[in-house]
């Protein structure tokens, strides 16, 4: 577990050194239409996903849902057992806590990610919501 987190640290800061001299681009890999249907409007782009991700992991008070992440411009989209969409201008924290990455909504609400790599998507949502602001 601890080269994991070393391995995900280490891509977060090289990620956040790239992002200083460029901004984050779309991934090159797009996800297949007929896979993610009308979810994804037809000029979303991804700028970052993950192939497994549970929403309100390890939380008892709600149930987890399992699926793909998406981040967008200006979401972060779950497609599998639900389908959940978190704008990212609802999102006014990201930290990390353990190995999952939390996110504090607008309306005081709590969301926690379990995802691969999650200090180098907390850096990527950071650098698409710095998108915006250029």
């Amino acid at each position: 577990m601890v080269e994991r987190i070393d391995a995900d640290e280490a891509a977060a800061r090289e990620a956040r050194d790239r992002y200083l001299v460029e901004p984050i681009t779309p991934t090159a890999d797009q996800p297949d239409r007929s896979v993610v249907g009308d979810v994804l409007a037809a000029d979303e782009v991804v700028y970052a996903q993950r192939g497994s991700a549970i929403l309100n992991a390890g939380r008892s008070e709600v149930p987890g849902y399992g699926g793909r992440l998406y981040l967008t411009r200006t979401r972060l989209v779950l497609v599998g057992q639900v389908t959940v969409a978190i704008q990212l201008a609802d999102v006014v924290e990201t930290s990390i806590g353990g190995d999952r990455l939390l996110l504090t909504l607008r309306n005081g609400d709590g969301v926690e990610l379990d995802v691969g790599q999650p200090r180098l998507l907390r850096t990527e949502i950071a650098a698409v919501r710095s998108l915006g602001r250029s």
